[in-house]
């Protein structure tokens, strides 16, 4: 059996602090870091589909997730919750709305794995009964749609 990295929405605390400078979008880029054998998704890491575009940073990770109207309407902030190979992470979902205070913002529970250059998320939001995902997630995509802008 092929050897499997479950992660989070961000870096192995690890691999972070040993490779904060490394660029692991360079094309041919090896991810640095590694947990028994299984390559560890990076510090400063883009991933990406035609419906969700993931940043990833040292100490953070932020998912932007794309609407029907082409903008962002909601998006997925996390801290970097990487300790061990297994995970289930929490974050902010937070859903831009027309209304005062302009946004909404609801706990969150983000799990993943990781084969190759593919990221698989899913985020659940249980006050909103919303599971969001699976999400298939390519490293190296990136994308900087426009919040949505309500009247």
């Amino acid at each position: 059996m092929r050897p499997t990295n479950s992660l989070l929405v961000a870096a192995v605390a690890s691999a972070a602090i040993g490779c904060a400078n490394a660029d692991v979008n360079a094309p041919g880029a090896k991810l640095p870091g590694s947990y028994n054998g299984a390559h560890a998704v990076s510090a400063r890491s883009s991933w990406g589909s035609d419906s969700a575009s993931l940043t990833v940073t040292a100490d953070s990770a932020n998912l932007r997730l794309l609407s029907s109207g082409g903008c962002v309407a909601s998006y997925v902030d996390a801290a970097n919750p990487f300790t061990s190979v297994a995970f289930v992470g929490t974050g902010v979902y937070t859903e831009l709305i027309g209304a005062y205070p302009g946004k909404l913002t609801y706990p969150a529970q983000i799990t993943g794995s990781r084969r190759g250059a593919v990221l698989t998320l899913t985020v659940t939001v249980p006050a909103r009964s919303l599971v969001i995902g699976p999400l298939d997630l390519t490293r190296g995509v990136a994308h900087s749609w426009p919040n949505c802008l309500f009247p």
